[in-house]
Order: structure tokens, then C-alpha cells, then sequence
């Protein structure tokens, strides 16, 4: 009589160790989760994690991502207006944090893990927003996504081009507008985006001009030539404003018009 094989245990993949993350989350709360806790739980060897998750970091990154795709899970209702679609994400996220309440508290201290894990997530609410009668629009700069209600501007969802998202909202500052606390980007982080995002099929420069004038004496401008120093667009468009004494010029620089 041959002895029974052992049961076969699963394989390891990064689903399975995020799944399990949440899980433990949910069942012990989110200062339980450590790598070792988790490999407890798997069975397994904390080290044998980082083959899948390089960090604690990149795991919680997972785990938002895991959450935001149950948000994404069923498609959004069809003939709704465009607010009861609205209204429906909302409720699709209260359902979630009722779901995960250890867990959704890395989307309300950490915005930035949502904003970056949940990117894709907002592809069905667009698609879904268009059927609901609004005009998407999709600026060339990828910096503001913009609906349109009739004649009435709405702004959806930003995403920086050049930047790293959650560097950026990781250094940006809380302020107070109309009595709500908001996060708001760095000058230069936002420049910085602004001039990467022009191309030679998009030079546009008149928004950039206002938005220079309004904020020129906050901007550490030469980190904003250092980041934007590889595009012949953001160079060009620093001369003009040497120029036109917007901006002081380059240190070492000769000034425009000089001998």
C-alpha cells in the first residue's frame, strides 16, 4: 500500500499573495499585514514573496488595485443620466469601504495609491459617461480629461504626463479652497508636466503663458529647465519667456538682446 501524496499546494503568484493580503487584512486589520504575516498565511517563507512583490510598498499597491477592480467588476448600469452614473461609483466605493474598512483606509490616507492603481478603472465610467450623452474630451497634454454637459465644462480625472504620480501628490500640499482640505501639486511638478506634454503636432502656448504669469514667482525655475532640459519644445518655450522678462534667464546665460 502506497502512502497518500501530500495535497498539492497551489503555486505562488502575485493574485494569490494579494488576495491573501486582503484577506488578512480584512480578518486581523491593516497594522497585522507584514511580509512575514503573510507568508504565514501562504504558508510560505516571507522571502519567497519579494519574488512577486518587491516591496511592503508594492504589495499595498496591489491590494488597492485589487479593491478598485472590484469597483470595475460589473459594468456600470446602461440608460442612466450621466449624475445617476455618478452617483452609482459613489455608492460603488461606500459598498467598498464597507467591504474592506482596514483596507480603504490606504485610499484616504494615501490618495495617490488610488490614483495610480486605479487608472485603467476609469476607461468604463468614460465609455459609460459618453453613452450618457456627455462630450469626452482628451487633451492632447493628458492633463485634465474634460466632459462636456451641454455648455457646461467638467473636469473627470487628471493624469500628469512626465511625472511620476505618486511622487508627485507625495509632495503636494494640502491647502484649504471653499472650505474643503484638497491636495495641490507643486508649481513646478505642473510645469513640468505642461511642457513635456507639448509635441510638434501641439504647440499651443497660450494657457502655459497664463499660467507662468500667475504663478512665476513660486517656480524654482531652473528645476523646471533641469526636468524639461531633453525636449526642444519646453527650451523653446523657456527662451520666450527669458524673453519677454517673464522669467529670469539661465544662470550664466548671456540676457536675450545682450552683447
Amino acid at each position: 500500500m502506497t502512502d497518500p501524496k501530500p495535497p498539492t499546494r497551489a503555486p505562488l503568484s502575485r493574485p494569490r499573495i494579494l488576495k491573501a493580503a486582503l484577506r488578512l487584512i480584512d480578518e486581523r486589520g491593516l497594522d497585522a499585514l507584514s511580509m512575514r504575516s503573510l507568508g504565514a498565511e501562504l504558508g510560505v517563507e516571507a522571502m519567497s514573496l519579494y519574488r512577486h512583490v518587491p516591496s511592503k510598498a508594492a504589495l499595498l499597491d496591489g491590494v488597492v488595485e485589487l479593491m478598485l477592480a472590484e469597483v470595475a467588476t460589473d459594468p456600470l448600469p446602461a440608460g442612466l443620466p450621466w449624475r445617476g452614473l455618478l452617483a452609482d461609483v459613489a455608492r460603488r466605493y461606500r459598498s467598498l469601504a464597507r467591504r474592506h474598512p482596514g483596507a480603504f483606509v490606504l485610499l484616504v490616507e494615501h490618495p495617490e495609491r488610488g490614483y495610480v492603481a486605479g487608472r485603467d478603472a476609469t476607461v468604463g465610467v468614460l465609455t459609460a459617461l459618453e453613452a450618457a450623452g456627455l462630450r469626452v474630451v482628451r487633451p492632447p497634454e493628458g492633463w485634465l480629461l474634460k466632459a462636456w454637459d451641454g455648455d457646461v465644462l467638467v473636469d473627470l480625472i487628471t493624469e500628469p504626463v512626465g511625472l511620476d504620480a505618486a511622487q508627485a501628490i507625495g509632495r503636494a500640499e494640502e491647502v484649504r479652497v471653499l472650505g474643503l482640505h484638497v491636495l495641490a501639486l507643486r508649481p513646478e511638478d505642473v510645469l513640468t508636466s505642461m511642457l513635456l506634454a507639448r509635441t510638434d503636432l501641439w504647440l499651443d502656448f497660450e494657457g502655459l503663458l497664463r499660467a507662468v504669469r500667475m504663478v512665476r514667482e513660486r517656480v524654482d525655475w531652473d528645476e523646471v529647465r533641469e526636468r524639461t532640459r531633453e525636449s526642444p519644445y519646453a527650451v523653446g518655450f523657456m527662451a520666450m519667456t527669458e524673453a519677454l522678462g517673464l522669467v529670469d534667464g539661465a544662470p550664466g546665460r548671456p540676457a536675450p538682446g545682450g552683447g
